[in-house]
């Protein structure tokens, strides 16, 4: 053993599958760009925030009964324009542990416009 790693404390880590108290837990994530898809009304949900990133135009023809089921309709103003709407809505795909609003959640989940939502619970 070192001098330097003598000083080391062990910390055993928290059970990751357990929720933290007091902290934000699952982030649901999904975009659309372009009105390639119509948004889809999401099923009442505990303990999960949706977000949903699209356009201006997909988000003023999405209906009020379906933007009011998701935590947050964002219109961003990333990534580049220059960008075809299938690039725009993968760039959030895998760049989802980068995104701002769904910092400090202890999981990140993706649905893509095809995956019907159900019943949202994680086990």
């Amino acid at each position: 053993m070192t001098v330097a790693s003598s000083r080391l404390k062990y910390v055993p880590a928290s059970d990751p599958l357990q929720p933290r108290t007091g902290e934000k837990t699952i982030a649901l994530v999904t975009a659309n760009f372009g009105g390639i898809d119509v948004a889809k009304r999401l099923p009442n949900r505990s303990g999960i925030d949706a977000f949903y990133y699209t356009d201006e135009l997909s988000a003023m023809a999405a209906s009020l009964e379906v933007t009011s089921t998701w935590t947050r309709v964002i219109v961003p103003i990333y990534p580049r324009h220059d960008f075809s709407a299938r690039l725009r809505a993968r760039y959030f795909k895998h760049q989802i542990h980068r995104l701002d609003d769904v910092r400090g959640y202890n999981w990140l989940a993706w649905a893509g416009q095809f995956t019907p939502v159900s019943r949202p619970v994680f086990p």
